[in-house]
C-alpha cells in the first residue's frame, strides 16, 4: 500500500467536532489505515465480480458492498 493518506484528515477531524468529539493523530492515522485496506479489499472483491470489464460502475460497487441506495 502507498504511504499517502487515503482521507482528508482535516474534514474527518471537522466531523468529528461538529460531534463535539476530538479525533487524536493516532486515531486518524489508524482509521486511514483501516479504510485503505478496506478499499484495496473492496477493488480486489469489485474486479472479481466485474467478469471482462475493465470500467467500474455503481451496480458492481452495490453488489460488491451489499449496499443498497433506496435504503436510506
Amino acid at each position: 500500500m502507498s504511504d499517502q493518506s487515503v482521507i482528508k484528515k482535516g474534514k474527518v477531524k471537522e466531523i468529528f467536532h461538529k460531534e463535539d468529539m476530538q479525533m487524536p493523530i493516532e486515531v486518524l492515522n489508524a482509521l486511514d489505515r483501516h479504510l485503505a485496506s478496506y478499499i484495496h479489499k473492496l477493488a480486489k472483491r469489485c474486479k472479481a465480480n466485474m467478469g471482462v470489464y475493465k470500467r467500474m460502475d455503481l451496480n458492481v460497487l452495490y453488489i460488491t458492498t451489499g449496499y443498497d441506495p433506496n435504503e436510506d
